[in-house]
């Protein structure tokens, strides 16, 4: 098993022109952008996937944004094996309401282990970057 990695250490870079495209695409078409890193201690022995079931849930509303595309990433139910300690990937959403202010990442799944990120406070530029273990 390796050594946990420190907070500072484990940032990771996206491509500078992916970070544009993907913040020009939300402007236009009002989807939310999730960058993930996947922190993970024993990643050589570990996979991961998304489940089509994962959602942005908003606060103020009853309102899901089914998740449409994901990049770096399998979708269930094939498992990717982990690249690293820390394994980015992208989820992209449908839109949020105007009115939400905050919301949930959850991945709604028959089994434990789910991902899920509470309490995102909303950005004007919809893209949010976030770490998962």
């Amino acid at each position: 098993m390796s050594p946990e990695i420190p907070a500072k250490k484990r940032i990771v870079q996206f491509d500078e022109s992916i970070k544009q495209s993907l913040q020009n695409f939300t402007a236009i078409h009002g989807q939310v952008v999730v960058h993930v890193n996947f922190i993970s201690n024993d990643w050589q022995y570990s996979g991961i996937r998304i489940w089509p079931s994962t959602y942005l849930i908003a606060h103020e509303s009853d309102h899901k944004s089914k998740i449409l595309n994901v990049v770096n990433i399998n979708w269930y139910p094939t498992y990717m094996q982990l690249k690293g300690p820390v394994t980015p990937f992208t989820l992209i959403f449908e839109g949020l309401p105007k009115s939400c202010t905050q919301f949930d990442l959850v991945e709604e799944i028959p089994q434990a282990g789910g991902f899920e990120y509470l309490n995102i406070k909303r950005n004007q530029s919809d893209i949010y970057h976030i770490e998962l273990s």
